[in-house]
């Protein structure tokens, strides 16, 4: 039986929308997979030992390359917070489930920044099936 496997995201919409991550995170959970790291184009799964995990896509303001970006990764591994890797602003977040809320390391504007980039994604999903019935007709 594999021990590791590699996604290869082809599915944007998933870096748009938290809620959609964390359902495809669960379909590979149910199938005893847990996210182990994330690259440019790639998410990396392994399977799982017993231990349940929370997981959370965060939308960064500060490019995780700057020196801000790295001070808050830093404080948010100080709290037992595993970052599993980062890119287009996005940071990756693993911590054993212990009934911490999966929002508590967003700040306002970070949650405005997300709420933007899901409704865009959905606006661009929404005119996409709407020209697609016009040329059906």
């Amino acid at each position: 039986m594999r021990k590791q496997k590699l996604c290869v995201i082809w599915i944007w919409y998933l870096l748009f929308d938290n809620a959609r991550f964390q359902r495809w995170l669960a379909r590979h959970r149910r199938h005893g997979w847990e996210l182990a790291d994330v690259g440019c184009i790639f998410f990396r799964f392994e399977r799982g030992d017993g231990t349940r995990y929370r997981y959370y896509m965060q939308m960064m303001r500060d490019d995780p390359e700057t020196k801000r970006g790295r001070d808050y990764l830093a404080g948010v591994e100080e709290l037992g917070v595993t970052c599993l890797g980062c890119f287009w602003h996005r940071a990756f977040f693993r911590w054993e489930d212990d009934g911490r809320p999966v929002e508590m390391f967003s700040d306002l504007a970070s949650q405005a920044l997300e709420a933007k980039c899901v409704r865009s994604a959905q606006l661009r999903s929404e005119e996409r099936r709407v020209g697609k019935e016009c040329i059906s007709r």
